[in-house]
């Protein structure tokens, strides 16, 4: 039996305009995706007994431990194309937020993958990664690459920039609630008549984004943050675009939701005004997760 012990990392998302709804009806996208230093360990024991089982455990709530779980359906996957009949027992410790927006599910599956191709050296490349990932979801090519990516298309289409773009302090906070994506987009499809911005201005904001992150610029980086969805989800949700103001009103550089939801990030040049942030947040009194990351 083979024990692999692998940490499955988050991300945010600096950037996030929605282009147009294709006829197959997924979106066209441009997204500018960062990885963070938030985690999910995975434990995978492989058994080479030819009974071709996948067994998914997760004390967290909300996660599926069946065939709809990512994990499961890219080792289903990958076994049929390589032909392989080993089992899996596979053991998920969450702490990535569910529905934040933050990408735990498709990185489970590729960071998983990824250990799978080393394991068998099935020699694929990243493009055979992505390729054998994609069907799963659209940020699933985005995780083989990791780091910050410019990611076009559906998502299929990624363009590596830098491995780290900055120095900071990100204040994350998730809702109570959580955001189905598939929801979201519907919900943004149906709503796009609240969009107010236009695409010139949405433009401007990618190129600053994208030099930036080439200059290495913090302040420009944060200046430049977007995301098509937050004002159309927070018409459901008013709470995203009251996170938002408040971390701004009390000392971050800027603060933006993430993905499709619900996770809101702040980010802060200091700890000292995250903290006193995030006492602020306190004593609002609703119910949240946390987390504070240095990056």
């Amino acid at each position: 039996m083979k024990n692999i012990i692998t940490n499955s990392p988050a991300k945010i998302n600096l950037f996030f305009e929605i282009l147009d709804k294709r006829p197959d009806n997924y979106h066209n996208i441009i997204s500018i995706i960062h990885e963070i230093p938030l985690y999910d360990r995975i434990y995978l024991d492989i058994v080479p007994d030819n009974q071709q089982k996948i067994n998914i455990s997760c004390e967290f709530h909300g996660v599926p431990c069946d065939s709809r779980n990512t994990v499961y359906k890219v080792i289903e996957i990958f076994t049929k194309r390589f032909n392989i009949s080993d089992s899996f027992y596979v053991k998920i410790k969450k702490n990535i937020p569910i529905g934040g927006g933050l990408g735990g599910g498709s990185s489970n599956a590729v960071s998983v993958a990824k250990r799978l191709n080393e394991y068998y050296n099935t020699h694929l490349n990243k493009e055979g990664l992505v390729d054998l990932v994609l069907e799963l979801g659209a940020d699933m090519p985005y995780f083989v690459y990791g780091g910050s990516c410019l990611v076009e298309c559906t998502g299929e289409k990624v363009t590596f920039l830098k491995r780290t773009i900055f120095k900071c302090f990100l204040l994350l906070i998730k809702p109570e609630f959580s955001i189905d994506t598939t929801w979201a987009y519907k919900y943004y499809d149906d709503n796009l008549k609240n969009k107010h911005t236009t695409k010139k201005d949405i433009n401007d904001l990618l190129h600053g984004l994208l030099h930036g992150i080439k200059i290495q610029d913090l302040c420009l980086i944060q200046s430049n943050l977007y995301n098509d969805f937050q004002k159309i989800i927070s018409i459901k949700y008013p709470e995203i675009d009251s996170i938002v103001n408040f971390m701004v009103d009390n000392g971050a550089m800027n603060a933006i939701m993430t993905g499709s939801g619900s996770c809101v990030y702040g980010i802060f040049s200091d700890s000292d005004t995250l903290y006193k942030c995030l006492n602020c947040i306190f004593k609002l009194q609703f119910n949240f997760t946390h987390f504070v990351l240095a990056i």
